[in-house]
């Protein structure tokens, strides 16, 4: 089972196929990552994107220039903390950068942990957890179709409408039955 309160890491791309790799992380403390791969001081400016050289956590060895994105909580996808490092493609970079991060206390995220957090956190719903799953699953256009307005909370709203009307009717009943 997901454990939470650690820092996280995933690579969100085909790392064997594509130009640039996108490395996530999220947990309480991925800024000290980040200002370690950084060589920064200071905590990044939160929701802002800027090229950075990153480094080697064992001996200080460049391993990309790359655009970073930092997320501030609760403003995230998972409502943590989270830094995405693109990096320039092929397995060499990302497996250097993972190994980094790995170095500095970060753990592999096991598959939906992203998702799991998002949801943990009220992030999203369990409706659109299900729907990331079925995107990322999808053959077909009406599918992503599909997936995609319940993960934009389509059927979420119309299960809330039902909700609340059976509610009040619970309401009206109990009220009823008192007197």
């Amino acid at each position: 089972m997901y454990k939470i309160g650690d820092n996280i890491v995933a690579v969100s791309t085909n790392i064997q196929s594509s130009s640039l790799n996108i490395i996530r992380c999220s947990g309480p403390s991925v800024f000290t990552l980040y200002k370690r791969l950084t060589k920064k001081t200071k905590n990044p400016k939160p929701n802002s994107a800027f090229p950075h050289v990153l480094y080697s956590g064992t001996n200080e060895k460049i391993i990309d220039q790359a655009v970073v994105v930092c997320f501030g909580e609760p403003k995230s996808f998972t409502g943590e903390n989270m830094v995405e490092f693109t990096v320039h493609g092929g397995r060499a970079i990302a497996e250097a950068l993972i190994e980094s991060l790995l170095s500095f206390n970060c753990r592999l995220a096991e598959p939906g942990e992203f998702s799991y957090r998002a949801f943990v956190n009220g992030k999203i719903d369990l409706i659109q957890a299900e729907a990331i799953n079925e995107l990322v699953l999808s053959e077909s256009s009406i599918a992503v179709d599909y997936s995609m307005k319940n993960l934009l909370g389509a059927l979420s709203k119309q299960i809330n409408i039902v909700f609340k009307s059976l509610k009040k009717t619970i309401t009206i009943m109990e009220h009823e039955l008192d007197f």
